[in-house]
């Protein structure tokens, strides 16, 4: 807001400054009336040791601090201030740019456009509290958008209408008291150890395999922290994966490490042999460029041919199944929490329990191999006679030998081994 209409803001109210003497042994204050009622302001005043100062802290400081807070009370004062215009919203972003990622500043924006356009059918001249309402009807109602998305609209709004009141544009924000509305999403599944078996078996891209156990076994999310891998970012030698800070959601480096099993398939597609700064899927590819939806269309078309209800189930559903797997293959929620890379360990829960996760059955299992299926680097030879031994045996039979054994070893791999090529069997 410029500075003469502040001043005409600022002079509708009877301003008392106590002592009124301006004496600076006393303790001072900012008093005022509204409707019968009275206000007092203090907060940091008494700190400043001159009267020059604690003048100029209650006109830059607690006089804006006063109106916005009778904005929020709902108390009406002459001279509505304006809705800012979509180059001003445009401009409070543009000045904070740098504390944001590229594609955030992208979404801020296209929600303030929205906003926008929105205001420009109804031609407002000042928002209020019903006004959002009717923003947030709109949103669900005409663009059909959900609960959770018309929440980020108004948390977006809420951010830039705060900074305009901080560049002295505005001095209410309408958005701060709206009601957050509750999620109706029910969240994505995960796959049961059968299901990720019949899934492998379905799938003959291997590149599509390899980007599944990426999320399986390292938890990284499938867009924005899968494709952008380099080969450089991968260490077989110390098993660990670099997960950039400008692809990670919470926006820090971390280094993930990589079990076992992935490690050896990485291994067996001889890395060095790529530039370090090349993507690591188009390295393998040989493509430029990956389209952001490419291994998620490809896995939901499989899927959805075997019957699977593709709105619970996802190609981010490796990363949910990996984690359910390493909860119930004995993982503690704390060393999930670190590999998952929340920031704590509630946030993890909650993650769980979304999940249907409530009730641990934790066991001595390891986390499940599901790398038995070879991918990119194939065998050229197989086992003629474990095959010509598995076409003629008689597979009964040898299922109860084999749960029999099971029952008999105490090393936890091979008691698993064991149990797995019975079921293989069934």
């Amino acid at each position: 807001m410029d500075k003469k209409k502040y001043s005409l803001l600022v002079k509708q109210i009877k301003w008392n400054i106590y002592p009124k003497d301006h004496d600076i042994e006393k303790k001072w204050s900012l008093k005022f009336w509204i409707n019968g009622k009275p206000y007092k302001f203090i907060k940091q005043l008494n700190s400043f040791n001159t009267v020059k100062e604690r003048l100029q802290y209650i006109e830059t400081t607690l006089k804006p601090a006063a109106i916005e807070r009778l904005y929020k009370e709902g108390i009406q004062i002459k001279g509505k201030e304006k809705i800012p215009h979509f180059t001003e919203l445009q401009n409070a972003l543009s000045k904070r740019k740098l504390t944001y990622k590229k594609d955030t500043v992208q979404e801020y924006t296209s929600k303030a456009k929205q906003f926008c356009i929105w205001n420009s059918k109804k031609q407002l001249t000042a928002i209020t509290t019903n006004d959002v309402r009717d923003f947030m009807i709109y949103l669900r109602e005409e663009k059909k958008l959900k609960n959770a998305t018309i929440n980020d609209h108004i948390s977006a709004l809420r951010t830039l209408f705060k900074y305009l009141i901080e560049d002295r544009v505005i001095l209410h924000n309408p958005f701060e008291g709206a009601d957050r509305l509750k999620r109706h999403s029910v969240g994505f599944d995960y796959f049961s150890f059968d299901q990720t078996a019949k899934i492998r078996k379905e799938i003959n891209d291997p590149f599509l395999l390899l980007a599944c156990y990426f999320q399986y076994y390292c938890f990284i999310r499938p867009v924005k922290e899968l494709l952008p891998i380099q080969i450089g970012d991968i260490d077989t030698d110390k098993a660990q994966l670099l997960i950039r800070g400008e692809q990670a959601k919470n926006s820090r480096t971390h280094l993930v490490p990589i079990p076992k099993a992935l490690n050896e398939v990485l291994i067996n597609l001889k890395l060095n042999q790529y530039k370090p700064s090349e993507r690591l899927f188009c390295a393998l590819m040989k493509k430029n460029k990956i389209a952001v939806n490419y291994f998620s269309s490809k896995h939901q078309g499989i899927i959805s041919k075997m019957g699977f209800n593709t709105a619970r189930y996802k190609f981010y559903s490796w990363k949910h199944t990996g984690a359910v797997a390493f909860i119930k293959a004995g993982g503690t929620i704390k060393e999930l929490q670190l590999r998952m890379r929340h920031k704590n360990i509630e946030t993890t829960d909650i993650y769980l329990k979304r999940l249907g996760i409530t009730d641990f059955d934790v066991n001595d299992i390891p986390l499940p191999d599901i790398t038995q299926k070879k991918i990119l680097l194939p065998s050229s030879t197989s086992n003629n006679k474990l095959e010509g031994f598995l076409q003629f045996a008689d597979h009964e039979k040898l299922q109860i030998a084999l749960k029999m054994g099971a029952l008999n070893i105490e090393d936890t791999e091979l008691k698993f081994l064991l149990q797995s090529l019975a079921k293989c069997l069934e």
